[in-house]
Parts: C-alpha cells; sequence; structure tokens
C-alpha cells in the first residue's frame, strides 16, 4: 500500500498537493458555522435515568442555574435606615437591567414588612420608622412584663401589682398580678372589671385607628330584659343569681366621644387565687375581626398595642339586673331623639345619642344591652401606665427575620444580593446579562464595595479570560515545537512544514465537527496540543528517515519513496493502535468524552494523511533541484550516536535496570489504587477570576447560599390520598438520615405539597375544616385533596416550586436540603443511598431520587466502570492488532509491555500529584496507551529492518536505537512541550490534562528506552537459538 502512495507522491506532487488544499478549503468553508460552549448538561448522559428525572425538575419547576449573587459590603451595619435605603437604591437599579426578571435583598424583606405596617415603600419611610420595622422584624420576646406599681389602694382586688403579656405555643395571654383576691365572691356586690387599655399603632386604615380596651368583668347576669317577655323574665328573676367571668372589647373608633363594649366569645379569663392574679386568654382570631392584626386573603397583619395601661375599675351604681334588647333600645332612641331636653341632659352625662344609634345599627338586634355597658358608669380605682408594647407579629415575620439573618455576616456588614434572569435565555444572553451587570455593579459602588458571581458571570468572564488566555497557548505551541525542531533540523522548511501540515489536519478536524455536530467545550481545547503533538511525530519520523537516506547519497525522489515505505508502516500502525485507544471512550457514559474519542481518532488519521501525501510531496518539491541538502556530521556528537551509547548502557545494566523498574512500579501501583474519582462543573472554573473568588467569599461568610439541594420527583397520580401518605412517609423516614440539614428547631429542612399545605394551614386555621385535613395536614378524600390544590395554586406563589399542573396535577418534589459539608465519595454515597432507602413505593406513580449530589456520585461510578472498560477494551484490541499485524505474540507483547507499566505510573502519579480523575484525567490510561504505544511501535518496525541485515543480538539493538532513538526522544520532546503550554490555561481541567499527558508521554519515552531494548535484546536472542535448532 505504501509503496502505491510513494510511486504516487513521487509522480504526482502538485495532484497530491492540489487535493489537499481543496479539501482543506472545503472544510475551511464549515469553520464559521461551528459552535462552541460548555455546560453541565453537555457532560450528562442521556439515558441515564437519573439525569431524565434532573431535566423535567428543572423543565417543571425551574432551575437555580440562571442566578447571579452581588456581595454587598459596607463599612457599617447594613441594617442601618441610610444603609437599607442605599441597597434599596441599587436592587431598583438593578432590577432594571434588560433580561433580568426580579432582585432580591434585604431591602426587599424590609419593605414586605413596611407595606405590611405602614402602607407605604420603604423609601418613603423615615429613620424611626425603619429601625422600628428591624425592632419588630426581630421581635421574639414571648414573656413581656408590662408594668409594676407600688401605691396601695384599699381594696385588694383594685390593687394593680404587676402586668405580663405571655405569647407562646399558640397562647395568647394577659396576666394581672392584684395585692388581695381574698374579696372576690360573696363579698363583692357589684361588677368589677380589669382593663388593659392601648391604641393599634399599626392601623391599616383610617377607620381602625381606635382606643381599644380589652376588659375581664366579673359580673352578675341581667334578670329582667326590656323586649324579652314578661314570662322569660319572670323565670330568669326566679333562677339563683350567678356571676360570670366574661371577657369585652371596649372600642372607641375615630370622631366617637365614648367605649363601647362588645362581648368576646372566644376569649375567657380565670382567677388564680394561688397567686393573687386574674388570666385573661384571648383569641388573636377574634381580636382580627375588630381591627387588631386582622386578616386579608388569609394573611394576618401586624399590631403594635401602644399607649398600654392597666386598670381596675367598678360600676359605679347598685345593679339591679334591668336590660334591653339591642332593637327596642333602636325604637328608645329614635324616640327619646325628639325630646331636646332628655337630648342634652344624656350628652352632658357622655351618652351621645348619634353614636349609639350607629354602633347599634352594627349589632345584633336580639343582643342584651345593659347600663354596664355605659363606659361612664364605671368608676376607675388603680391605673398603671406601661412603656413597653405589645407586638402581634405575623408568621411570616419570622420567615423573613430567618431570610435576612441568612443574607447577613455574622458582623452584620455584609449581605448579598440575589439576581434572578429571564429563564428563557439563551447562553449568549446570558453572558450578556452578566457582562452588563458587571458594568452596573462598579457604577453603583459609593459607600458600598459591590463584587458579583453567578453562573452567567462566571461564564462571561470564562470567555474573557480564555479569549486572553488562547491568544498565547496556541502561539506558544507553535513556538515551542518550531524551537525544538530548529534545534534538531536546523532547517526552516522542516521548521513551517509540519506546522502548515498540522494547521491543515486541525481545519480538517474542526470541518469533521460541524459535519457531526459536535459542539467545541472545554474537552476540546486539549485536541489542538494532542493533534499537534502527534502530527509533529510523523513529521519527526518522516524527515529524520528522509535525511537518513539522503545522507546515504540518494536523490530526493528516491529519498522521499524510501521513507514513506520505511515509516509508513510504523505510521499506520501507530496511527490504527492510537485510533483504537481513542475509540475506547466509546464506552464512556459521559458524551463529551465519547465525542472527544471519535474527533482525537479523526485527527490522527488527517495527520497521518497528510503527512505521508502532502508533506512528502512539499519536501519533494523544495529539495529536487537541491544538489546537496545534508551535510555530513563530521566529528559532533549526533542524537543518534547518544540514544546508541545510552541503549548499551542499558543492555549492559539489564538487572539493575529492572530492579529499578519494579521498584517504581511498585510505589506507583500502591498510589494507583488510592486514586479517587470526581465529577463537578467546579472543576472546569478557574479559580483566579473575580467571580469565583466572589465565590468562594460566599461560602465563607454565608455557607447556607452555598447550601445543596437533593430532589425526590414524584410523576403520575398526584391528586391522589395515597400518594400524599407515601410522601408523608417518604420523609418520616429521612428523620435519621445524617446528610439532611435540620431548622434550630430540629425539624427537617425539606420542602414538599405537605409542608406548603401546612404553613398555610397554620396562617390561615379555617383550611383545616374547609378541606377536611387529617393530623397530618392530609385530605381525607381524593376530591377534598382537589379541591385543597386548586385553591392554593392560584394563592399559594411557593407551591409552584414543588407542585406542577399542565392540564392536571401530574408532579410533584420533595427538596431536601443538604448538610453544609465537603463534596467526597463518601459524601455522595452517603447522600443517593440514604435518599434511596427513604424512598417506598408509591402506588401509580413513579418516584426518582436525583440532584447534583446524586448525578456527581451515579456518574463517577460510571465514571470508574468506563475508564476500567475502556482501559481493558483498549489494551485488548491493540494487543490482538499488533499480534495479527506482527504474527508473533512476543513481539507484541514488547510493543504492550512499556504501554502497561506507564498505565500503572501515570495513574500512581495522579494520586501523588493530589488530582483526581476526572471527565478530562478520566481518558489518561486510554490516552497512555494511544500516545506511548507510538514509540515501541516505531522501535519495532526500525529494528525489523535492521535485523535483515545483522543477526548479531546487542548490535542489532544498538543499531536500531540509534537510529530511531534520537526520533522518540525529539517526538516525545515536541509532544511535551505541547502538552505542557496547557498549564497556562484558565481551566484547572485542562491544566491537569496537559501536566498529565505530559507526564504520560515522558514515562511512555522512559519505558520505551527502558524496557524495549531489553526485551528486543531477550528477543533476539531466543531468535537465533530457534535458528540454530
Amino acid at each position: 500500500m505504501f509503496s502505491v502512495i510513494a510511486e504516487f507522491v513521487g509522480k504526482r506532487p502538485y495532484t497530491v498537493i492540489l487535493v489537499i488544499l481543496t479539501i482543506t478549503g472545503l472544510f475551511s468553508s464549515l469553520l464559521p458555522s461551528m459552535k462552541s460552549g460548555t455546560s453541565m448538561e453537555d457532560f450528562l448522559p442521556k439515558d441515564n435515568k437519573l439525569v431524565q428525572a434532573e431535566n423535567k425538575v428543572t423543565e417543571y419547576f425551574g432551575s437555580g442555574s440562571d442566578v447571579e449573587m452581588v456581595l454587598v459590603e459596607s463599612k457599617r451595619d447594613i441594617m442601618l435606615p441610610s444603609n437599607l435605603r442605599k441597597l434599596h437604591r441599587i436592587v431598583m437599579s438593578l432590577n432594571d437591567t434588560e433580561g433580568v426578571e426580579n432582585v432580591f435583598g434585604i431591602s426587599n424583606l424590609v419593605e414586605a414588612v413596611s407595606f405590611a405596617e405602614y402602607h407605604k415603600p420603604l423609601s418613603e419611610c423615615s429613620d424611626e420608622e425603619i429601625e422600628m420595622l428591624i425592632q419588630d422584624i426581630f421581635f421574639n420576646e414571648s414573656f413581656i412584663e408590662l408594668c409594676t406599681d407600688s401605691k396601695y389602694q384599699k381594696k385588694g382586688y383594685a390593687d394593680i401589682e404587676k402586668a405580663w403579656m405571655v405569647d407562646e405555643d399558640g397562647k395568647f395571654q394577659i396576666l394581672i398580678k392584684l395585692r388581695d383576691l381574698s374579696e372576690i365572691g360573696d363579698k363583692c356586690i357589684r361588677p368589677v372589671e380589669w382593663d388593659v387599655c392601648f391604641l393599634n399603632g399599626l392601623a391599616p386604615c383610617e377607620e381602625l385607628k381606635i382606643n381599644y380596651m380589652i376588659g375581664a368583668r366579673y359580673e352578675p347576669g341581667v334578670k329582667w330584659v326590656v323586649g324579652n317577655g314578661l314570662l322569660n323574665n319572670i323565670k330568669n328573676i326566679l333562677r339563683r343569681s350567678e356571676w360570670e367571668n366574661n371577657v369585652y372589647l371596649w372600642m372607641k373608633p375615630k370622631n366617637f366621644s365614648t367605649y363601647f363594649p362588645i362581648k368576646l366569645e372566644e376569649s375567657s379569663f380565670f382567677f388564680d387565687f394561688g397567686n393573687s392574679a386574674i388570666v385573661i386568654n384571648l383569641s388573636k382570631d377574634e381580636l382580627g375581626k375588630f381591627g387588631i392584626a386582622p386578616k386579608f386573603n388569609g394573611n394576618r397583619l401586624p399590631a403594635r398595642l401602644v399607649n398600654l395601661s392597666i386598670k381596675s375599675r367598678i360600676y359605679r351604681f347598685p345593679w339591679f339586673g334591668v336590660g334591653i334588647k339591642g332593637e327596642e333600645l333602636q325604637r328608645f332612641l329614635n324616640w327619646i331623639e325628639k325630646l331636646k331636653i332628655i337630648t342634652r341632659a344624656m350628652e352632658r352625662r357622655g351618652i351621645n345619642i348619634e353614636e349609639m344609634k350607629t354602633i347599634l345599627s352594627h349589632l345584633d338586634a336580639n343582643l342584651t344591652l345593659s347600663m354596664k355597658d355605659l363606659n361612664g358608669n364605671w368608676v376607675v380605682l388603680d391605673s398603671v401606665n406601661s412603656t413597653r408594647y405589645i407586638l402581634i407579629k405575623p408568621p411570616f415575620f419570622n420567615d423573613i427575620a430567618e431570610s435576612i439573618e441568612s443574607m447577613l455576616s455574622e458582623d452584620g456588614k455584609t449581605t448579598l444580593v440575589i439576581v434572578q434572569e429571564n429563564k428563557t435565555l439563551g447562553l449568549n444572553e446570558a453572558k450578556k446579562v452578566g457582562k452588563e451587570l458587571c458594568i452596573k455593579i462598579k457604577e453603583l459602588e459609593d459607600d458600598f464595595h459591590m463584587e458579583i458571581t453567578g453562573g452567567s458571570v462566571i461564564s462571561y468572564q470564562i470567555d474573557v479570560l480564555t479569549s486572553e488566555t488562547n491568544k498565547y497557548i496556541a502561539p506558544g505551541i507553535f513556538i515551542v515545537i518550531m524551537l525544538i525542531l530548529l534545534i534538531h533540523f536546523r532547517r526552516i522548511s522542516y521548521i513551517f512544514l509540519p506546522l502548515v501540515c498540522l494547521s491543515i489536519s486541525i481545519v480538517w478536524l474542526f470541518g469533521s465537527m460541524v459535519l457531526l455536530g459536535i459542539k467545541f467545550n472545554a474537552i476540546s481545547v486539549a485536541l489542538v496540543p494532542l493533534i499537534m503533538g502527534l502530527g509533529v511525530d510523523y513529521s519527526v519520523h518522516l524527515f529524520y528517515n528522509y535525511r537518513a537516506e539522503l545522507s546515504k547519497g540518494m536523490k530526493p525522489l528516491d529519498a522521499i519513496k524510501t521513507s514513506i515505505k520505511n515509516v509508513g508502516t510504523a505510521m499506520f500502525l501507530a496511527t490504527l493502535t492510537t485510533s483504537i485507544s481513542f475509540l475506547s471512550f466509546l464506552s464512556s457514559s459521559i458524551p463529551p468524552i465519547r465525542d472527544f474519542g471519535i474527533l482525537c481518532a479523526f485527527g490522527i488519521f488527517y495527520a497521518f494523511i497528510v503527512t505521508v501525501t502532502f508533506e512528502a510531496a512539499v519536501v519533494y518539491l523544495l529539495d529536487k533541484k537541491k544538489k546537496r541538502i545534508v551535510s555530513p556530521d563530521g566529528k559532533r556528537l549526533s542524537l543518534g550516536r547518544g540514544m546508541k551509547a545510552f541503549s548499551s548502557f542499558v543492555l549492559k545494566n539489564g538487572k539493575y535496570v529492572a530492579i529499578f523498574l519494579t521498584s517504581i512500579t511498585i510505589i506507583f501501583s500502591y498510589s494507583a489504587t488510592k486514586v479517587s474519582y470526581s465529577f463537578s462543573m467546579e472543576e472546569f472554573l478557574p479559580k483566579n477570576t473575580p467571580a469565583m473568588k466572589t465565590l468562594g467569599k460566599i461560602s465563607d461568610l454565608f455557607p447556607s447560599a452555598s447550601r445543596m439541594e437533593e430532589y425526590i420527583l414524584i410523576e403520575g397520580d398526584i391528586c391522589s390520598v395515597k400518594t400524599m401518605e407515601s410522601i408523608y412517609k417518604i420523609i418520616e423516614n429521612m428523620k435519621d438520615d445524617k446528610t439532611i440539614a435540620r431548622y434550630p428547631d430540629g425539624r427537617l429542612k425539606v420542602e414538599s405539597i405537605l409542608s406548603v399545605i401546612e404553613d398555610a394551614a397554620k396562617i390561615n386555621g379555617s383550611i383545616i375544616e374547609k378541606f377536611n385535613l387529617d393530623s397530618r395536614f392530609i385530605p381525607r378524600t381524593d376530591r377534598d385533596l382537589k379541591n385543597l390544590l386548586d385553591y392554593l395554586y392560584e394563592r399559594e406563589p411557593s407551591i409552584k416550586y414543588v407542585l406542577h399542573r399542565n392540564r392536571g396535577y401530574d408532579a410533584t418534589l420533595i427538596r431536601v436540603h443538604l448538610v453544609n459539608e465537603e463534596i467526597s465519595s463518601e459524601f455522595t454515597k452517603s447522600v443517593y443511598t440514604e435518599l434511596t432507602n427513604d424512598v417506598i413505593s408509591c402506588g401509580n406513580v413513579k418516584v426518582t431520587v436525583t440532584g447534583p449530589i446524586s448525578l456527581i456520585y451515579t456518574i463517577t461510578k460510571s465514571l470508574t466502570e468506563s475508564q476500567l472498560k475502556s482501559t481493558f477494551v483498549c489494551l485488548f484490541v491493540a494487543g490482538v492488532v499488533l499480534i495479527a499485524v506482527y504474527r508473533k505474540i512476543s513481539l507484541g507483547g514488547i510493543a504492550m509491555t512499556p504501554v502497561i507499566l506507564s498505565c500503572i505510573w501515570i495513574i500512581g502519579s495522579i494520586y501523588l500529584l493530589n488530582y483526581t480523575l476526572n471527565v478530562m484525567t478520566v481518558m489518561v490510561t486510554s490516552l497512555t496507551i494511544g500516545l506511548g504505544i507510538t514509540y515501541a511501535i516505531h522501535a519495532i518496525e526500525r529494528y525489523k529492518l535492521v535485523l535483515q541485515n545483522s543477526k548479531n543480538g546487542e548490535k542489532v539493538v544498538e543499531d536500531t536505537f540509534a537510529h530511531i532513538g534520537g526520533v522518540i526522544f525529539i517526538s516525545a520532546l515536541t509532544t511535551i512541550a505541547g502538552f505542557s503550554i496547557l498549564v497556562l490555561s484558565p481551566m484547572p481541567p485542562e491544566q491537569q490534562f496537559g501536566i498529565i499527558t505530559a507526564l504520560t508521554i515522558f514515562y511512555a519515552l522512559v519505558t520505551t528506552l527502558l524496557v524495549v531494548p531489553i526485551l528486543l535484546l531477550l528477543y533476539t536472542r531466543r531468535l537465533k537459538k530457534s535458528e540454530r535448532k
């Protein structure tokens, strides 16, 4: 085959060059269509059920990848009013950025409370109001001493000593300590009342700016009710008189001159005679009906009870037990209103008829009223003012306080602002948003120091850094290779021609990427040094052999033909075995690794074709008219002589070399057993970009911001009580998991449809009865469940993070927050194993554990399996091919021995260098086989040629390495130099890949020069023995 190629190149060199350039032109036309970019999704195996579930989670419930984080640092406390206003302006400005959907920070949280308390935005609040807002957010006093009093009152039951407020475990109580309660009971002949007087400082509207008194009244019942009928009244009189404990809410609306009472049916009080105190139990829901922390759309508003005072009063007249129905009183007032003298007299007593008529119009007509309901008929015995206030705090205040604490550093001088981008943005659009945000952050810096990080910003900065780095990586590879070739060959054509051939091969390769629809990603960067390194090897072998033939006196045409024939087979075998090594990547579950293997095989084949055709033709045309091309070496010590001397030394000290190799191999073998695997997108991120440094600071200052989340995706019939019960059992199973985060009270930090229902029920208790919920907050029937989900889906935005609705409710999600722990193989295994064990069968629904950690675990496990598989497949196929070509098992074994040793050495080196096997370095064993086997193949091919002219074992081996040793050395040197330039890459895996591959080439060179001479000598001796026989 190579004889035919050699003849064609010799006869038609211009045709060869024209064909190659035409093909190059066609491939070049495809390059503008090449796509580039690296994303986590590219590295996920599409047929993996966890990956499919993760994609559905993103599709149904959104992703956190479209979030940027702004780190805001101040010299003073962030929560100062002036700083909060500045922060709010920054949030508003960032929110106006095109492509930004929402911006969220501490100022938004404080503003939510501002609207709840003052009904206006944060920007319109005074410093005092903002300070009070912050005080209310973090208000957590469940026991407050309202007042103390040392003044003496004659009546012990009226002498107030102390008062407290208790608000905990669902109880809302006022406790009033009195000097002596012994007179209460038989000795008490007139009604007595203990009042808590206050004003709601957070009235939601003008109409609700009401003065209140909560009155705990000890009173006898009404015996005679006007409008109740004679017979009923006689029956009441005959009954035994009973004193009652009732709680009233006295109200004095705006512009009213007096208070009027309403009996509270859901509140009560009792006497604690042992402690000489009265205990008033109040219902927040009932108070809300009268403007004190009312509910709107199921959410309670806050109330701040100010101007507090505690009073004791006694009814000023003897009690005759007479009352009147509301409708009768209304008629009476209508009649008496006509009598001006009586009206004026009543007004002098503080009774306004118009006000009474207004009040009666809002009350039940059958309600019984009496003289006790006139505020002017009560005499104050003792009164104590309080400097404290009572805050009736809505449940969402606690959530806001927790969120603020999670977004504040410990010293309170640093905070986070979250920027939510539009989920519909493409990769390039997101990068533009990231760039715009970086510019805005610099413009908005004033008293604050601000830094930004996140997916789009990191991508933008990586692009900038990569663009800058690529300006010297590719040229650096060219320059290093040029210098090595110049030093060795000392001819300009021998320097530039290989580089032209490499450029052609790379153009062909990139064109093939477009045809195959393969995107240029982070792994693809390694293609350039790989193809350049191997392509230069081919050029070096061709030039070296060509110069050797010229030095024998051959003409350029004969020299180039002989060179193609002599090195063509070795180069083809090297191409074949290297391609087999790279194609073994097809067994990988990671798509980019499979693509990388295919592209490497194409690239190596292209480099081979271009070298034996285009390069050979150009060399011939350049030299065909020259008389003398190669000068004799003279006395100069050539590289060939040096390699001959080195092989002679190896052969003479074979035992020591064997001991050295064995010792090194044992050390590396032990290290190889300890190497670990990893898979994470963070591995591809450069550590020295501003965004990555900021990300590190955020992880240190705000551990919860970097806390990971795992998911349990449930698909199918969600509107089933059985499904809800299964979800409840799954969450119950999590209680003994060690990897799940917990709230301060020990509850699991898990969000699900059940937690949304529970939170909604706590805010709006009517949900429990309305939708027939049991103690687990699960509706008792499927119909109730469907109605509840419909109700919540329209009112609770948070439900859309755990429930998906298409035509029906077809998926729900359990979000599991993990503890803050370094990602390790043990941690990922524990997370996945625990969650998998927690899952139970859920009937007609499909349950899948997924999430970043689960993906890392399953994919690293897959990497382990695929690496072992590809290594064994590669070794087996390469060995079979070599044995088939050489038709001798021994020669195939000799070629494979250096490669096997190099594989062991390089895996051990990965551990010693403190690296892991990731998506880049996992390819190292196959790369070692593919790159390293070429040196042994060239040595064996040259050995076969030398063996034809001599049978002296040592001389054959020495002559072999005198000819091929220098070529191997220069080839290895250029390849090592090419890959070493990757150390300058901003991507950590590419840096590691460059170092590991350079080491791989070095090990392959060392093992070839140390092992192959000894094995070839043993093979020659055995061959001579067999010939004698």
